[in-house]
């Protein structure tokens, strides 16, 4: 999806000279090499191009090919008069670029050029002269316009505020790329549209990262190396205060409406995985207490392993006597009802836990959406904040009488109490991580088994004896459930407070602070967010490491099940890189904490599901898509007797 109109880029050459004057830069087009039809001069000589990386390098419509031929061809053709030192804008050319420029175009361009020198314009004089110009750059020409296309995501235009919580339009056209990718652009790409947004190509071979995406001031790392050095840094950076974490879900920032009934707010409020690193190392320590299972060994572990069997046997029975599975839904609800067993002891029946995954659908649309809902609006969003308030208010006392009284209530201030923040974190934890990404993976593990749609990246179609593990690992890897794991190096600048206010709230030995709250507003009842303004973002994008060539193999892009103690190595999709157990005893790491509970679902359901009694409604119609959804809804019966 074009960032910038192609007319828009078929001038862009012609502000070289204007980009050079704004950075003081001495720029005389006599010295180029070869000038391109736009009036660019390419292999000229501009100075100070430091720490530049030409795998960073990016393109201009092939403005790099252009010669100085074409340029005296279209001199004859009166398209401009030579052009040494004084700009003149060309005559309009109906068969170049598309639409026609007017002077409030060029004045406002300008103005952007002006507000972004010199950093900018040394950028975009590196993509010219030491990118497009560089005849010893392999694929000289894909990575000219990956530069070009990544200088001018940051365009200011794209900096500009679209929702009540300082998202800008960059970051909503970015995110907007993946499902127009695939709806509108090409629908063939199936899974792998992540491939093709964020590195250009299905083969992802050497793409390392996407400057500007999603959003300004955002830096996507996409290769498997850096993905897990970022996030094996996060729980020592977090803890020094070195990067701050928001509330965001993958790479998608969530708006905090859902979060702010009075009842149940937390400070800071919102998504749990934007608590403060104080908080955060004291509902740790629960989490791994109520999710992970421990060694084989322990009763724990063997007591989860009865459980699970017997309510995944359970689910079966039941479905064919329903005469229908339905997928996802059905196993939204069971995996719902597994994790209360195991995690609290509590029995949900099926009708609670349609209830529940109802108000899950909603409460990723509205946690996704809401970023762009009016302020004025924002009371349309309140059924879904109440139903947040009454589930977090009905694991309250569950929170209280397993862990209670060994919380230091206290530690986890400003917030009123650590029962609630560990309450809001375990809801949390059932909506949008092991509640969602488990049923994600045994959807997409049943849609392989039947789909004979050509989307389908397995065609055997079937899973060897004994490898029922193996196969769920590779679910986990190729259909990641989540995208990224984002963090900001520079937080987004609290309101009411300057950047360097907003930086002394990150402190040392866990002491970073929240925003300080600013006067209620009437129609919402908190004050003014900023979630992203001023901020600088990294965002580790585990769903693109986990399919590293580098890795993983020629194969990365093909579903193949592999040793379990390839998956064990390399695997990025559980976070498993942030831990580090000399910070605080392991406290502030930001690994799942469910993993081993998560991988023993997935190998326990494909252990005890046998295909042959199970037939797909319409197979030929499951198809598989784009995360995070990866595979359609659709539906099995049980098998003729």
């Amino acid at each position: 999806m074009a960032v910038l109109p192609l007319a828009r880029l078929a001038w862009l050459g012609r502000l070289l000279p204007l980009i050079a004057a704004a950075s003081g830069t001495d720029f005389d087009p006599s010295s180029c090499a070869a000038v391109s039809p736009s009036g660019a001069c390419l292999g000229g000589g501009l100075n100070a191009l430091d720490d530049f990386n030409s795998n960073d390098a990016g393109a201009l419509l092939q403005v790099a090919e252009r010669s100085a031929a074409a340029r005296q061809h279209r001199q004859e053709e009166g398209e401009f008069e030579h052009w040494p030192r004084k700009q003149r804008w060309p005559k309009s050319n109906p068969n170049w670029g598309g639409e026609k420029l007017t002077e409030d175009d060029i004045d406002s361009t300008m103005d952007g050029v002006k507000s972004r020198a010199p950093n900018e314009a040394k950028e975009i004089s590196k993509c010219f002269f030491l990118v497009c110009a560089n005849l010893m750059i392999p694929d000289r020409n894909k990575k000219c316009m990956d530069c070009i296309a990544a200088w001018a995501r940051g365009w200011p235009m794209f900096e500009k505020e679209v929702g009540p919580t300082g998202v800008p339009l960059g970051y909503v056209v970015n995110m907007l790329e993946i499902p127009f990718t695939q709806m509108m652009v090409n629908e063939s790409l199936g899974i792998y549209v992540y491939n093709k947004v964020f590195c250009g190509d299905i083969d992802i071979t050497g793409c390392s990262k996407k400057k500007n995406f999603p959003g300004p001031g955002t830096t996507s790392y996409l290769d498997h190396a850096s993905v897990k050095k970022l996030g094996s840094q996060y729980p020592r950076k977090t803890w020094t205060g070195e990067i701050w974490r928001g509330h965001e879900l993958g790479l998608l920032i969530q708006y905090p409406h859902m979060w702010s009934g009075k009842p149940t707010m937390t400070q800071p409020f919102g998504l749990a995985l934007g608590m403060l690193p104080s908080q955060h190392v004291n509902v740790r320590p629960v989490l791994m207490q109520a999710f992970n299972l421990g060694g084989k060994n322990s009763w724990k572990y063997k007591n989860a392993e009865k459980v699970i069997g017997s309510m995944i046997r359970q689910f079966l029975d039941n479905r064919k006597a329903a005469g229908k599975m339905r997928l996802k839904n059905d196993v939204l609800i069971l995996v719902h009802q597994i994790l209360n067993k195991v995690a609290f002891n509590l029995d949900v029946s099926r009708d609670e836990a349609r209830e529940f995954i109802e108000h899950q659908t909603l409460a990723m649309a509205v946690g996704t959406l809401g970023v762009l809902v009016p302020t004025e609006l924002a009371f349309l969003l309140n059924p879904v904040r109440n139903y947040q308030t009454k589930l977090i208010q009905k694991y309250e006392p569950v929170v209280d009488k397993i862990w209670g009284k060994k919380l230091n209530q206290s530690a986890c201030a400003p917030t009123e109490s650590c029962t609630l923040q560990v309450a809001a974190s375990l809801v949390d934890g059932l909506l949008f991580a092991g509640g969602l990404s488990v049923p994600t993976d045994i959807s997409t593990g049943l849609g392989t088994l039947y789909s004979t749609h050509p989307s389908n990246p397995f065609p055997q179609r079937s899973i060897p004896k004994g490898k029922e593990l193996n196969f769920f690992w590779e679910n986990i890897r190729l259909f990641a459930p989540v995208l990224g794991f984002p963090s900001w190096t520079k937080r987004p600048t609290c309101p009411g407070l300057s950047e360097e206010e907003t930086a002394a709230l990150n402190k040392k030995n866990g002491k970073t602070e929240a925003c300080p709250p600013t006067k209620a507003n009437w129609q919402t009842g908190y004050g003014e967010i900023n979630q992203y303004q001023g901020g600088e973002h990294v965002a580790p994008t585990i769903a693109l490491a986990q399919r590293d060539p580098k890795v993983w193999g020629k194969n990365a892009n093909d579903f193949v099940l592999r040793p379990l103690t390839e998956y064990m190595k390399n695997s990025v999709g559980f976070a498993e890189m942030a831990e580090d157990k000399w910070v605080q005893g392991g406290k502030n790491d930001n690994s799942c904490p469910g993993k081993s509970l998560a991988l023993m679902i997935g190998s326990k359901f494909f252990e005890l599901f046998k295909k042959e009694e199970w037939v797909a409604k319409a197979p030929e119609n499951i198809t598989f898509v784009s995360g995070p959804t990866w595979v359609e809804d659709f539906a099995l019966l049980p098998a003729a007797p």
